[in-house]
């Protein structure tokens, strides 16, 4: 979650908006263990033998219906907080993200793939709305075309410095 606190800072910086940091909002509590045994070894799964949905890879780690539940419950106070005029910006991780999105459409956890279905790579915006009849609306996932406008400006700039250097 440090890495989405740094991001939603930098981002609050320039709108000069209230800043509220959702600690529900973290990403899946064992997530690379899904690879790997609790003492780093390679972990072998017969993926026909499970449901990711409740399967809890370590004691300590949560199931990724709970991971559903945390998330959805957060987003559900956050509507509680906010206007549907009020535009809430989230900085989260993908798998949060997939939750999100899950949760704004209102489709049931039990009727989706057993995988993440929706993609976040870092850096991208995604853009929920409703329509004007109040509905919810994906107006954007995954959009990274702003990346491609910064890079072609640190490039410039990098350029700038090198000529102005004696």
């Amino acid at each position: 979650m440090t890495r989405a606190v740094e991001t939603a800072t930098i981002i609050n910086g320039k709108l000069d908006a209230p800043l509220e940091t959702v600690y529900e909002l973290h990403e899946y509590n064992g997530r690379f263990a899904l690879e790997r045994t609790e003492d780093g070894q390679e972990r072998t799964v017969d993926e026909s033998k499970w449901s990711l949905l409740d399967w809890r890879p370590f004691p300590e780690g949560e199931t990724w219906r709970e991971f559903y539940t945390r998330v959805a419950a957060a987003m559900d106070g956050v509507a509680e907080r906010h206007s549907d005029k009020e535009l809430p910006l989230f900085c989260v991780h993908g798998g949060t993200l997939s939750n999100i999105v899950v949760w704004w459409l209102g489709i049931p956890l039990d009727v989706l793939p057993e995988r993440t279905c929706f993609a976040a790579a870092p850096g991208s915006v995604s853009i929920l709305n409703k329509n004007q009849y109040g509905n919810p609306l994906i107006e954007g996932l995954n959009d990274r075309a702003h990346l491609a406008t910064l890079r072609q400006q640190e490039a410039e700039d990098d350029t700038e410095n090198r000529t102005a250097e004696p």
